[in-house]
């Protein structure tokens, strides 16, 4: 069996839980601070079946951008299980979705509820994986200010499965500056049992779900940045009848912003400034080298 690691919670800082919603808009009252966010489905992997059989899924990505949001939806159509990619993935609109962040409140999000049913008594590999990556690069421009950006994520991870041989497996990464900052996984599974956060459950097959608020602070001296980078994965199969399904819901925020100095003369352009998140994209890949796992294979 695959072994399925949780890499744990490191954060810098870890408050009481929040109910999503809390954070009220309002925009950030200082210049030298630069913020731009990116979500995006990933349509391939390199490695096993995007999709395929039976696999049926609806969601969405979405960034929060000023105080408005934009949303864009993605879904699977279920295909037949004859043991190649023939579930049709239709990605969102817009594919990366990107935003620069400038109010309290401001973000980027997904959803995705995901079904899979199969009726085969056939020994091949039903299953799908797939891949979301998101990040929020940040950038102190000013010359004497040090800044804290208090960032908040609301997150809600369930699997379920049902049969003798089925599982469901969602994992959550977050990193800042390519060092772990929160993880998240639920594994539902009828032969090998279930886990939450790598701790067997002590169950098969049964509902497992781990979700709330998180909230930690990026510090910004002035001329530094920062790379908030994410990655969430979700697998499963079904190697007789039974089914299998997914359901996640994830945001990520900007709870707060305080300054110590003076935070609004700025020795870097915003518009160059807003040019380090492309570079910062390049620790994505890295992370989902790191994170990207085989499929489970069936005993």
């Amino acid at each position: 069996m695959e072994s399925r690691l949780f890499a744990g919670l490191v954060g810098v800082l870890l408050l009481p839980l929040l109910a999503p919603g809390n954070t009220h808009a309002a925009p950030i009252p200082f210049t030298g601070l630069a913020i731009d966010g990116s979500v995006e489905l990933s349509t391939t992997i390199g490695v096993a079946p995007f999709s395929d059989g039976n696999v049926t899924q609806s969601g969405n990505i979405s960034t929060t951008a000023g105080g408005a949001t934009t949303s864009n939806a993605f879904s699977t159509a279920p295909g037949t299980a004859d043991g190649v990619n023939d579930a049709t993935t239709t990605p969102p609109a817009s594919n990366p979705l990107t935003g620069i962040l400038t109010d309290t409140g401001d973000g980027i999000g997904y959803s995705t509820d995901l079904d899979a049913l199969f009726e085969t008594g056939f020994d091949f590999n039903e299953g799908y994986d797939f891949i979301t990556e998101f990040g929020i690069n940040l950038a102190n421009t000013s010359v004497g200010g040090t800044l804290t950006v208090t960032m908040q994520l609301d997150y809600s991870n369930m699997v379920d499965v049902d049969g003798i041989d089925a599982f469901a497996d969602s994992r959550l990464d977050l990193e800042v500056n390519n060092v772990d900052e929160f993880s998240s996984e639920v594994l539902s599974d009828s032969f090998f049992g279930d886990e939450l956060n790598g701790v067997p459950a002590g169950t098969f097959g049964d509902l497992i779900s781990h979700s709330g608020s998180y909230l930690f602070d990026v510090i910004l001296n002035p001329g530094e940045m920062a790379l908030i980078g994410g990655i969430h994965q979700w697998e499963g199969g079904v190697f007789d009848i039974g089914f299998s399904n997914v359901d996640i819901g994830v945001d990520l925020t900007i709870a707060n912003v305080t300054c110590d100095g003076d935070c609004n003369i700025s020795v870097i352009p915003l518009p160059g400034a807003a040019l380090l998140f492309a570079s910062g994209l390049s620790g994505l890949a890295l992370l989902r080298r790191r994170r990207t796992r085989n499929m489970r294979v069936a005993p």
